[in-house]
């Protein structure tokens, strides 16, 4: 008799499994391929272990105050944003707090932020010292976007629920949006039965003053008006209801140098798109998208010109195995061609499965890299001639590090 209720009890457990993940997959409840991401993520955390479980760091992973074991760089200061962690700070590169904004529910001045913490993800400076920054409440489950100004007072808050980091302009805030967007434009387009598009396909532009959404950019759409043949790609694409794009990064080209690439010019967006393995550029005013990158780098992050007109990006997945998967990627946008790389090396074991920034130092060849889910950030010297640069590690974080600005 037990064996028999044994295995009714398997049986019936299987049922219910099977069920709930086809009627998921049918409606987008909980899409297979979401989870199926997660496990990959949880295997490159396995892979990488090393810096998670068998660390020094495990004992202080919420501590937020992050370390500075080198001090012979140029003089640079820092804003620094930790998974987990209520502050966002401003170092210099002495270790020294410059300022530090502790993101509660007093500074928000909101009773609904008390129930539950709150954990800033992204933050920019613009150059009035204004602090925006995105922010997730674990009580609510959802992403914020806020200013505060030099004096700490609340502009203002919205429920904007902006995904990664974005760029500020003198009067504009340009971020990746997360908002579910219901299906109606898109009834004849991907063949899946989805009654909405999620989050990473849009760019939303916001009034700095005030917060509020000014504009909504379907880049989606733009994308198969660039490359019609892609209608046909996305429309097979398994589990498409989670959104072919993954927008990780918009900037606003106000002073680069762009030189080296066609039909780009002041004004418009630079965007990376992890799906896709791209990078491309939107003509705001004219409406479309108006070049692409697409060479050998995988699921990119944080792209960025150069002084000399070159671009620099965070190659999550292009690397070597043996030092890590990660790099720093180098490319000639007239060419598109990669004319160099920054490698991690026996000293500096160099991954971060998601997330990831680089940025360029006040001379040429410059750089400073975040290599988020290590809670590390990388220094390099480089020149023309060297196609490999060597990194070595100015900065430990206690803790995964979601945002990092150089100032």
């Amino acid at each position: 008799m037990q064996k028999i209720f044994k295995i009714w009890f398997f049986l019936g457990l299987f049922i219910i499994v099977y069920l709930f993940g086809w009627n998921s997959n049918k409606y987008q409840i909980f899409p297979h391929g979401y989870l199926q991401s997660s496990i990959t993520l949880i295997k490159d955390t396995i892979n990488n272990s090393k810096f998670y479980f068998f660390s020094n760091k495990k004992n202080n992973i919420y501590n937020c105050k992050p370390n500075i074991p080198s001090k012979n760089i140029p003089d640079y200061s820092y804003l620094i944003v930790q998974e987990f962690c209520n502050k966002i700070t401003k170092i210099d590169n002495e270790g020294n707090i410059i300022k530090e904004w502790l993101i509660n529910d007093s500074i928000l001045k909101n009773k609904k932020f008390k129930n539950g913490e709150i954990y800033p993800i992204s933050s920019l400076l613009d150059e009035n010292d204004n602090l925006i920054f995105s922010f997730h409440h674990n009580g609510m489950n959802r992403n914020y976007i806020a200013m505060l100004n030099k004096n700490d007072e609340l502009k203002w808050i919205k429920d904007n629920r902006v995904h990664h980091w974005g760029t500020v302009d003198v009067e504009k805030i340009y971020f990746s949006s997360t908002e579910v967007k219901k299906r109606n434009d898109y009834k004849n387009f991907l063949d899946a039965d989805c009654s909405y598009i999620p989050h990473y396909n849009t760019i939303s532009i916001i009034d700095k003053k005030t917060g509020k959404i000014l504009n909504e950019i379907d880049i989606l759409k733009r994308l198969i008006d660039y490359q019609p043949n892609l209608n046909a790609y996305f429309s097979n694409v398994e589990n498409a209801c989670l959104g072919p794009l993954h927008i990780n990064y918009v900037t606003i080209l106000k002073n680069q140098n762009l030189s080296k690439i066609q039909n780009v010019f002041k004004g418009d967006l630079m965007i990376s798109d992890r799906s896709s393995n791209a990078i491309y550029f939107y003509n705001i005013k004219e409406d479309k998208i108006v070049e692409d990158i697409q060479i050998s780098f995988t699921k990119q992050h944080s792209p960025k010109i150069l002084n000399n007109g070159n671009i620099a990006l965070f190659d999550n997945y292009g690397g070597n195995n043996e030092n890590g998967r990660s790099r720093i990627y180098i490319l000639d946008p007239k060419t598109k061609k990669m004319i160099g790389s920054i490698n991690g090396d026996n000293n500096n074991y160099f991954f971060s499965a998601t997330r990831g920034h680089v940025h360029e130092g006040k001379v040429n060849n410059e750089f400073f890299i975040t290599s988020s889910n290590q809670g590390i950030i990388y220094y390099s010297k480089c020149n023309d001639i060297i196609r490999e640069c060597t990194i070595k590690n100015i900065i430990n974080s206690n803790n995964i590090i979601t945002d990092f600005n150089l100032y």
